[in-house]
């Protein structure tokens, strides 16, 4: 699926490009591990915590999962910085909701399909500014080992270009 505005495009993008090697090279690896892992949420994946946002299941059409975890060296890190963050344990959300209603559909097909991948390039409006970005995003749907029924969604975003100015 595409979604395309004057400034905004979302556009998955095929998995096999990841195992081609089109992809950053941490997400390749990061994709790796999960396959090794066979998509349980396990201690091979700690090594990558501080890059991952991790996200509930509870994903909709309309608005991206709530986040659990955010990584001290993940894209939204980078992006948002670290003050954005309050009452992680209850569920946060990133500080532009149209960027949360674009990036919703890759979590729907990442929780059915189990893996998502696709490519963005948006505004975002945060803090009396307002950043255009893109980057390559990597989203798996992870069972969780004491709980099988029960999955979370790991974000991998890799940022490609980013340009900040000042909101008028």
């Amino acid at each position: 699926m595409q979604i395309a505005t004057a400034k905004t495009l979302f556009q998955d993008l095929d998995v096999n490009l990841v195992d081609s090697g089109m992809s950053a090279l941490e997400i390749s690896e990061f994709l790796e591990t999960v396959r090794c892992a066979d998509f349980i949420f396990d201690d091979s994946l700690r090594k990558w915590m501080s890059k991952l946002t991790i996200c509930s299941d509870n994903a909709r059409e309309d608005e991206a999962p709530p986040i659990i975890h955010v990584g001290s060296q993940s894209s939204q890190r980078q992006l948002f910085g670290r003050n954005w963050i309050r009452n992680l344990g209850e569920g946060i959300r990133t500080p532009d909701p149209v960027l949360e209603k674009n990036s919703a559909i890759g979590y729907m097909k990442a929780l059915h399909e189990g893996v998502y991948y696709g490519y963005a390039s948006t505004p975002v409006s945060f803090d009396s500014a307002s950043i255009d970005i893109s980057f390559e995003r990597l989203i798996v749907s992870l069972k969780l080992p004491t709980t099988p029924l029960r999955r979370v969604l790991a974000y991998f975003g890799s940022i490609q270009d980013i340009e900040k100015r000042l909101c008028a």
